[in-house]
């Protein structure tokens, strides 16, 4: 509430004489300070009810500037707005902006009605609440479930990536890929008993063919179980994650007859030329051939039934060595024969990683730009002699492929 003040009226005119007293100074006391009780204001004033009450109000602000003009005028406005707000000081309320929903319970002239809800309808909301949470909780469980997979399968396909591309300097361990296929004619010999037993530690696989590769000769043949594939432009093996392990036929084989045999082909003039050229023409024209001759140190030995002699008989191998570029192998006993076909095969099984580390020796440099210093001179001498330019061991490119030695 206001505190009562003094109406102090000032004279618009200067010319006339003020013959009323002046007011007290700050150190004399007044006691004869009127009261006024702005409630008790002489104008007449619309009712809260009366539509230009609002219409007032309103106007308040359009007027401010007006009103401020006088001092007399700003206290009356002021007491205006005063008793307005304490006649109905629910007004600045509900002049608010109403919310959507006030204005729709309005607009249909219903009014919400509060009731309790049904043990059916709190029961629906409750099997409804946890439905959605159980869905929240599988989704959860699923996509935790689908990351844990996503992760194992990336570790094992690192673990295989890093398991092709290791370094392979071991024969033996390339021999699990490995498979040898012996001729229908050897199925029960001690050569092949004894060759299982060689071999049986390092999980090699020995099978017998059904049919001669070449009819009337004993030809093995070798296959390998593929499980990754070299990528020239990566310089890296790739592991068949796609496709999986296959089996690939290798282009090596090899023939296996007695000195016996051995003599009747050059007997018959069908000389031993003829069986290479006749297994070549089957197994194909680029193919790897070995001949393995048993027994030819002791053919040597005979004093009887020898049609050849051992200068023969070395004379028309040599020939063959030149004219089909074919590998001659010399075994006397079935040891020897069994140490020479796990030799056979183990470096076929390191024959892909051997290859691989020739084909990135240094290169001969036939057209270079020309030196600017003698340090580029030096390197460029040093680059055509295939050594590195330090002077030491080439260095192994380690994130390339592993090579065997």
């Amino acid at each position: 509430m206001s505190s009562p003040s003094a109406v102090i009226e000032i004279s618009d005119s200067d010319s006339e004489t003020d013959t009323r007293p002046l007011p007290p100074s700050s150190s004399q006391r007044s006691f004869n300070t009127d009261l006024v009780d702005l409630c008790e204001s002489d104008d007449d004033l619309p009712a809260p009810g009366d539509p230009t009450f609002f219409a007032g109000l309103r106007l308040k602000d359009a007027g401010k500037r007006k009103r401020h003009s006088s001092p007399a005028a700003s206290s009356r406005a002021s007491s205006v707005d005063y008793c307005a707000y304490a006649a109905d000081p629910s007004e600045d309320e509900d002049s608010e902006e109403e919310s959507p929903k006030k204005i729709a319970r309005k607009a249909s002239g219903t009014l919400p009605v509060n009731r309790e809800k049904t043990e059916e309808e709190k029961a629906a909301v409750k099997a409804q609440k946890q439905k959605e949470a159980a869905d929240r909780k599988a989704q959860k469980a699923a996509e935790k479930a689908e990351k844990a997979a996503n992760a194992a399968r990336e570790k094992a396909a690192k673990k295989e990536y890093m398991a092709v591309n290791k370094l392979v300097n071991d024969k033996k361990k390339t021999l699990e890929n490995m498979e040898i296929t012996f001729p229908p004619v050897l199925h029960d010999s001690d050569l092949l008993v004894a060759f299982r037993k060689h071999i049986a530690q390092y999980k090699m696989t020995v099978s017998v063919a059904g049919n001669n590769i070449v009819r009337g000769y004993s030809v093995f043949s070798w296959r390998r179980r593929m499980t990754a594939e070299y990528d020239p432009v990566a310089r890296e093996w790739m592991p068949l994650h796609n496709r999986g392990a296959y089996v690939k036929t290798e282009g090596t084989y090899m023939v296996y007859m007695s000195a016996d045999e051995l003599a009747r082909c050059i007997h018959d003039e069908n000389d031993v030329k003829g069986v290479i050229q006749k297994v070549r023409a089957e197994c194909g024209a680029k193919t790897q051939i070995f001949l393995m001759v048993e027994g030819l140190t002791a053919y040597f030995r005979r004093k009887t039934g020898i049609r050849y002699t051992k200068g023969e008989i070395e004379r028309a191998l040599a020939a063959l060595q030149l004219a089909e570029n074919t590998h001659l192998l010399y075994v006397d006993t079935v040891a020897n024969a069994v140490t020479r076909l796990y030799d056979l095969s183990a470096d076929l099984g390191i024959k892909p990683y051997k290859l691989i580390e020739r084909s990135h020796l240094p290169l001969l440099l036939r057209h270079r730009p020309a030196h600017r210093n003698e340090s580029s001179r030096h390197v460029d001498e040093n680059a055509r002699a295939g050594a590195p330019p330090d002077g030491g061991r080439r260095a192994r490119d380690r994130k390339g492929v592993s090579y065997g030695k």
